[in-house]
């Protein structure tokens, strides 16, 4: 999160549609700024940090707070219960490519069963909330559409 903000004026910049920038005249005196403003802020951006400007000075760097365990886990028990909501799907008798034979859409449907049991047991996962070790839909089964 990127937050420019002058507890000086009370104020953080104002969005401009037209040039898809920041005012930071609030924020930050014009004759301070450096020639590479534009590539300066960029990094900000992505840096993830949030910057705080103190006394129409350049900004303070501030790392960011990372969400909590508890707030971790909230968001990856949303996602799997939509993952399961996802595979209720494959179970319509006709979900599946055309030309998906009986025996393909058992395959799908026991491919399914199994990803549906990895996901009824992510929470208790030793590395559960973190989302770089979720369960995987098979490749073998299309993803229904959203």
């Amino acid at each position: 999160m990127v937050d420019f903000y002058n507890p000086k004026t009370n104020s953080r910049p104002s969005w401009n549609k037209e040039k898809q920038s920041f005012n930071l005249s609030d924020c930050v005196h014009k004759d301070d700024m450096p020639a590479d403003s534009k590539e300066w802020f960029d990094r900000i951006a992505r840096s993830g940090y949030e910057w705080v400007c103190l006394n129409g000075k350049w900004p303070e760097e501030v790392p960011v707070q990372p969400p909590s365990h508890e707030k971790l886990s909230e968001t990856e028990r949303q996602w799997r219960n939509h993952e399961i909501g996802l595979t209720d799907r494959v179970f319509v008798a006709d979900y599946g490519p055309v030309g998906w034979t009986t025996e393909d859409r058992q395959t799908a449907h026991d491919t399914i069963m199994e990803y549906r049991k990895d996901l009824k047991q992510w929470p208790d996962h030793p590395e559960f909330p973190n989302k770089e070790h979720r369960p995987v839909w098979p490749e073998s089964v299309p993803r229904p559409a959203v």
